[in-house]
């Protein structure tokens, strides 16, 4: 999405000067390609994932910790989830260490992301924001691999670029 719940619109910051420097929500896609954001999708803050006017859809949230700690323990621990959260996909770097599954339906795309050095990762991992902060500058984020199977939660920078993935209330 481009805008928030209630239509406000959600600046996409394509500078990636501005972007480190960014307290406030934004979103771009990877390299500000449209073909990509066409294959990938968009990538945002973390104050987008949290602003009060919300980027969920009604009756939607952005999940916390233990919201993503309960999918990974029902997929069998953190040691094997990510497997089963990453598409099948052909965009994902083939691995001689893990296959991805998508056994929960999940369907992760290897997205990569916005960070503080500039784009990267893209074809070999995706992050999901959680609503969890750690502090005022970090918040944590779910970490899918191409060369795990393991998934786990990353203290991320706040401007950072990554995923929303919402849960039903």
């Amino acid at each position: 999405t481009t805008h928030s719940r209630n239509g406000a619109p959600i600046p996409n910051v394509t500078s990636h000067t501005s972007w480190i420097a960014l307290t406030s929500g934004a979103w771009c896609s990877y390299s500000n390609s449209p073909a990509n954001q066409t294959t990938y999708g968009n990538l945002y803050n973390w104050h987008v994932a949290t602003d009060a006017r919300g980027v969920c859809p009604q009756g939607w949230h952005l999940p916390t910790d233990a919201e993503w700690a309960v999918l990974t323990s029902h997929l069998g621990g953190e040691t094997v989830a990510g497997a089963k959260l990453r598409s099948t996909s052909s965009l994902w770097q083939p691995s001689s260490f893990s296959t991805a599954t998508n056994s929960s339906g999940f369907s992760a795309l290897p997205t990569g992301g916005h960070a503080y050095s500039g784009f990267g990762g893209i074809g070999t991992s995706t992050m999901f924001w959680s609503a969890t902060s750690v502090d005022t500058q970090f918040a944590n984020a779910l970490s899918l691999d191409y060369d795990y199977d393991a998934t786990e939660l990353m203290a991320r920078l706040k401007f950072e670029g990554d995923c929303i993935r919402c849960l039903m209330d």
